[in-house]
């Protein structure tokens, strides 16, 4: 049995309320992050690291060490190299690191290893002030990346005022390795949506809020991106960890590039 301990502050975890695991989750506060016990390695452990606790690579490297295993839910404020550095470090220490990529997307297995097509359009309504705009477009990159289990080759930024402070529309191509092809456009257009097509070997998956899911294509929330964690470490299936920590270097890539854009626009 997996021991399940979550550090952070209690509102950070409402995503697990209706979670069958919520009784069974030892909750520390950010500053009693030294008090998390070692983990015996025969009896496995898990931390879910909240989204607000301001853990530096050094704390997580530490928990890592004494036996953690960690599903990482904000990985905005890590490096791509950090990252990288984690995961080679729960690999010489048995344990796996999880990043919750925000807005992953999921389609059939079979779609996801066949070149496709997609189109992500966001759209925010103008009173929406909770996540930057710089959020905002990382967010819907995310859902074009976790489509694809393949490296992004190429990225192109549409020309226009995408990049800046104060905008109203970012575009952006990314071309994958496998010859995978995603267009992702945020707007500011007076409501908030989201509309996701996908063309792939079986034909069109669409999503939106309306038509929830339909056609094969649906969100992993947070909840669900947990479970697949605990049943890959359970299936010991380190491939798909691989997977999920190369395709949240790929995000980090592009945020950190993203930010350095905005910053000089």
């Amino acid at each position: 049995m997996v021991k399940i301990s979550a550090l952070g502050h209690r509102a950070e975890f409402v995503w697990l309320n209706e979670s069958p695991l919520r009784e069974s989750i030892e909750l520390y506060e950010p500053a009693m992050l030294h008090a998390i016990p070692a983990s015996e390695h025969c009896l496995g452990s898990v931390v879910i690291v909240g989204p607000s606790v301001g853990l530096q690579y050094a704390d997580l490297a530490n928990l890592i060490r004494q036996g953690h295993s960690l599903f990482i839910y904000d990985i905005l404020s890590l490096t791509e190299e950090e990252l990288g550095k984690l995961f080679r470090l729960a690999d010489e220490a048995g344990v796996f690191i999880f990043p919750r990529l925000p807005h992953r997307m999921w389609v059939s297995s079979e779609e996801r290893t066949m070149p496709l097509v997609a189109t992500i359009e966001v759209g925010i309504a103008e009173s929406n002030s909770s996540v930057s705009w710089l959020n905002h477009c990382i967010n819907a990159i995310a859902m074009a990346v976790s489509l694809v289990p393949f490296a992004v080759k190429r990225t192109r930024f549409v020309n226009g005022d995408g990049i800046g402070h104060h905008s109203h529309f970012f575009g952006c191509q990314l071309e994958f390795e496998n010859s995978s092809l995603a267009s992702v456009s945020v707007s500011i257009n007076g409501e908030d949506q989201e509309h996701i097509r996908v063309v792939g070997h079986g034909g069109v998956c669409q999503y939106s809020r309306e038509t929830s899911g339909s056609g094969g294509l649906y969100p992993l929330l947070a909840q669900a991106q947990l479970a697949q964690f605990l049943e890959a470490i359970g299936r010991g299936d380190a491939a798909l960890l691989a997977q999920e920590v190369q395709q949240s270097q790929q995000i980090l890539h592009i945020y950190h590039d993203l930010k350095a854009r905005f910053v000089h626009a």
